[in-house]
Parts: C-alpha cells; structure tokens; sequence
C-alpha cells in the first residue's frame, strides 16, 4: 500500500529544508583584502617616428594612504551583502607589505598559498572565505567615441594612460582635441574557501575610459576621485558573480 503523506508532514519537511537552507548561507563568512592600491601606474605613451608601436613610459606613484584598497574593501563588502543579505563581512586593513602573488592568477579548484598566520587569524575569527583583489596584466583599452582603441601597450593595477598626441572627439563639447588621458582599472577578484585554500571562483575587472585633455578642468584631485569611481563600480558590479551558487 502507498504511503500518503499529509499536508502537515510535508509542509514540516519543506520548512525544514528552507530552514537548512538559510542556516547554510548564514554560515558564509566573507575576509575581504585587497592588494591593488599600494601604487597606481601612470604609463606615457612615447610614440617612435612614424609609427604608433608602444614605446610606453611608466611612472609608478606610491599611495601612502591605500585610499584605493579602502575603497576596493568597501565597495566589496556593499556587493557582498546586496548578493548574499546573511553573510558576513570582514574587512581587513590594508597589511604593512602584500603578501600574495601580486599578478595571482590561480584557476578555480586549484589552491593558493596564504601565510599561514593570516589563515589561522582569519579561520579564529570563524571566517570561511577570503576574497582577494590583486592586479591583473591586460592590454589597455581605452575606447574612442567611434568604438576603436586609441590605447597601446599594456598595464596591470590601477592608473592613468596618457597620450598628448592623439585627436579626440570631446562629445560633450562637440569638438575635437588633442590629447587624452585614460584612468584603468585592471584587476583580479578571487575568492577561496580558507579551510582547503582552494579558489572557488575568479573574474576579471579589464576597463578603462578615454577622457579629452584639452579643455578640461580636471585636476589631481578629480582624477584620483574618477580613478576611486571607476574601481568602486568595477569590484560592485563583479562580486555578484563570484558568490553565485556553483
């Protein structure tokens, strides 16, 4: 004879799978440290007569503050609990030195190497995965009004391209001028399950935006603050993505 269930009993197994469920995604713990902004790049292209080949110069500027890293930490945790409203964030201050590979590019199931102390540290704290944002080495794009790519070379981290030579059409004045700089970011997001150190999952930030010279009021200040947007909308619209159930 076939068993028949009652609605009572299947409604107390649904509400316990539901309850299983939630407790599981509660049990996520998020360590979020980011190696990206100990120096932006600022890369000069250098044109070779006749010829648009890169012949790039590269100016590496230190950033006492990690301004860049704070804002990458911030922007995390923000996509994170939009993703995932009952995990938990931890948000780990820039370190005195970084300490993973700078251009890490582990794929997933593979493991990577953490300091033994910071895993112990963060594993106390009851933490079940480490996101890592590190530099990415990618050919600059920055794209013309027309769609081409007016940059060459290539660049890792964050930073600004620079070129005094190319014709641009500024759109917002309905001229052309001469000269360009592009802020890029250039960046990895991983994220590791810290009990097998195993990489669970890893995307890609490539993007960079091509900004007339002449004519502009842009200073330092302004530039900084559009290079801090630029990264900030990268790593938020990333995250999502890398906590997607697999």
């Amino acid at each position: 004879m076939r068993k028949m269930w009652s609605c009572s009993v299947v409604g107390l197994v649904l509400a316990t799978l539901c309850a299983l469920a939630t407790a599981q995604t509660a049990q996520r713990s998020v360590a979020v440290i980011s190696e990206l902004g100990r120096e932006i790049r600022v890369i000069y292209y250098e044109p070779q007569t006749g010829s648009r080949t890169a012949n790039n110069r590269v100016d590496r500027l230190a950033t006492s503050t990690r301004a860049f890293d704070r804002t990458a930490l911030v922007a995390a945790q923000r996509a994170i609990v939009k993703a995932d409203p009952a995990a938990k964030v931890l948000l780990v201050a820039p370190l005195d030195v970084d300490v993973f590979d700078p251009l890490q590019s582990a794929v997933v199931g593979t493991s990577v190497t953490i300091p033994a102390d910071i895993a112990g540290d963060l594993k106390a704290q009851g933490q079940t995965h480490l996101l890592l944002f590190t530099r990415h080495r990618a050919n600059i794009l920055a794209k013309s009004f027309g769609g081409s790519n007016l940059a060459t070379g290539q660049a890792d981290g964050l930073g600004f391209y620079v070129d005094r030579t190319e014709m641009i059409r500024n759109v917002s004045k309905g001229q052309t001028d001469v000269g360009f700089y592009a802020p890029f970011v250039h960046a990895r997001a991983t994220l590791i399950e810290l009990a097998s150190a195993r990489v669970v999952s890893s995307v890609t930030m490539v993007f960079a935006d091509a900004i007339p010279v002449a004519g502009t009021s842009f200073g330092t200040d302004d530039q900084l603050r559009i290079l801090g947007k630029m990264l900030s909308d990268q790593v938020e619209a990333s995250v999502p993505a890398l906590l997607a159930p697999r």
